[in-house]
């Protein structure tokens, strides 16, 4: 029943403006079994496939067409204050490696873990099994492959690495 809620709600997102509505748009996530915290901007396009479980912390921006694949035995928990851009995928879901004559084998799915404070750049792609600590940057286009970040770092690249240590000298001049 989730996932039917679900895929209406989808189908309303692409005919709201791209940036406004915001409590409308809140309203039709929570009714879909979406944790929101206050103050969450969901812009146009954004959309949830599958029934598990979804947070997003309080005052966090979710961008246009971000997507949330998360089928049963996934989820995915935004924290406070993160910025997520156009386009973003999160995907729960995945194979195990089959045999010869069919190499994507049995379904699986793994949480995604994204901490306070992030910033997910357009287009990036989070797999399941991800746990980003707060404070970070994930540049645009980047694919985080399942792992455990540390927080306050820039993960950047195809598969992404820690590229950087954003220390407090940077925060403080905007580097």
């Amino acid at each position: 029943m989730t996932s039917s809620i679900r895929h209406f709600v989808n189908l309303l997102f692409m005919i709201f403006p791209p940036t406004r509505l915001f409590a409308a748009k809140r309203a039709l996530w929570r009714i879909c079994g979406v944790y929101l915290g206050h103050g969450v901007s969901l812009n146009q396009g954004c959309r949830v496939v599958g029934s598990g479980p979804v947070s997003i912390g309080q005052g966090t921006w979710v961008g246009i067409d971000a997507t949330f694949i998360v089928p049963d035995g996934g989820g995915v928990s935004v924290g406070s204050n993160c910025d997520i851009g156009p386009g973003v995928l999160f995907n729960c879901g995945s194979h195990a490696i089959g045999g010869r004559s069919r190499r994507a084998g049995a379904g699986l799915s793994k949480p995604i873990s994204v901490g306070d404070g992030v910033w997910i750049g357009a287009r990036a792609v989070i797999l399941g099994g991800v746990d980003i600590g707060s404070g970070c940057v994930v540049a645009a286009g980047a694919v985080v492959l399942p792992d455990s970040y540390p927080e306050h770092v820039l993960l950047a690249g195809v598969p992404a690495r820690v590229v950087k240590v954003i220390s407090i000298v940077d925060e403080e001049v905007g580097n």
